[in-house]
């Protein structure tokens, strides 16, 4: 939600700690937290790019803390690099879910976002809480994700290549294509987003915009991260959004719900 997304930053500016976000999480977005820019330079948007620099892997690795929203992370190299490694892991979601894929979680708390956060803020505030110190190398982590935004769009927000042929149509530009097809516009064009797992999702954590004019959050059903179902779970989600859908899926995944079409079809007839 975006109160949620709006605390997350709140906190990440008041323990000056950088904030890792997953393309899932609505925080790719310039109106993130009521602060300028959305996250300044303690937000790096593009994690999982970051992360195949060698300095960013020794900036960020083994750390003493790591505290995260939510129980999935889309990012192989944040989960490797980051959340295997740390010393001490501290989750925060609001369901019941006990998901430790590296047997590291010190600590479940089990509220929303924006509750964590007012209750931390408050702690500290009142003298109750110590906090950690500063990660000295935010700004150099934010730098790193803008110019690595900086060359995807060079790269990818285009119509043609050097020379004069148009762009070969790849993943990562339709990923790009679509996200910016649905959120990169005024508030009322929008259009909802459901990603599938596999490739999709992953596509759209590397090479969607690092930072949009409008909040950058879509449907998924990551699970197990398999590829059932996908369609069913698309048809489901544009239902419950009440407003046009795009779903961005691989040819596989489209095929083992190949089925969910029927159901599709059935559903307009009845809605005629």
């Amino acid at each position: 939600a975006n109160e949620g997304a709006d605390a997350i930053v709140r906190l990440a500016h008041s323990f000056k700690w950088p904030l890792l976000v997953d393309c899932t999480s609505g925080l790719r977005s310039a109106v993130s937290g009521g602060v300028e820019g959305g996250g300044g330079e303690y937000c790096c948007r593009l994690a999982d790019q970051v992360l195949l620099s060698p300095h960013a892997k020794a900036l960020v690795g083994a750390p003493d803390l790591v505290l995260m929203f939510g129980v999935r992370v889309t990012s192989k190299r944040v989960q490797t690099t980051v959340l295997q490694s740390a010393r001490a892991v501290i989750v925060v979601h609001e369901a019941a879910r006990r998901v430790d894929e590296f047997a590291n979680v010190s600590c479940r708390v089990r509220a929303t976002p924006a509750l964590f956060v007012r209750a931390v803020l408050q702690a500290v505030a009142y003298g109750e809480l110590a906090v950690m110190p500063r990660f000295s190398a935010c700004a150099w982590m934010h730098s790193a994700s803008v110019s690595v935004g900086r060359a995807l769009a060079r790269a990818l927000d285009r119509d043609c290549c050097d020379d004069g042929n148009a762009l070969p149509l790849s993943e990562p530009y339709v990923a790009r294509l679509i996200v910016r097809h649905c959120f990169d516009r005024d508030e009322g064009a929008q259009k909802e987003l459901f990603v599938s797992n596999s490739m999709p999702i992953r596509d759209v954590e590397m090479f969607a915009p690092e930072c949009m004019r409008t909040r950058l959050h879509f449907g998924t059903n990551r699970g197990a991260s398999g590829i059932d179902g996908i369609v069913s779970s698309a048809i489901g989600f544009a239902i419950g959004a009440e407003r046009a859908t795009c779903a961005l899926i691989g040819d596989l995944a489209m095929l083992h719900d190949l089925n969910a079409l029927h159901t599709l079809a059935t559903l307009t007839q009845q809605q005629q």
